[in-house]
């Protein structure tokens, strides 16, 4: 999955994820997200998809943005991706990429 673009109202980026085995451990890749009223950042995360692939986490490098630990999986295509979860400021979580 590269340069999916997570959509929401207040929400949106680029995401480059890398292409690597998520059953041999954590995956890399790098954001830009924008958040309307509070200004754009980039960080690295690494990424990992467990539970059968019902499970998504995300560790943000960037201190902060708020880690995803244990965000359900909603749809996984080769044109959307889309969780929910909660995050570590304990914000409710709804996130839709697309290609």
């Amino acid at each position: 999955m590269n340069n999916i673009e997570q959509i929401n109202a207040a929400v949106s980026g680029t995401y480059a994820w890398t292409n690597c085995k998520v059953k041999k451990g954590d995956c890399d890749g790098t954001s830009t997200v924008t958040i309307t009223g509070f200004g754009t950042t980039t960080s690295s995360f690494t990424y990992s998809i467990y539970e059968k692939g019902t499970k998504i986490s995300i560790d943000y490098a960037d201190a902060s943005a708020a880690d995803i630990t244990g965000a359900d999986i909603l749809t996984q295509t080769d044109s959307e991706f889309s969780f929910s979860g909660t995050d570590s400021d304990s914000d409710a979580v709804v996130v839709i990429m697309t290609k």
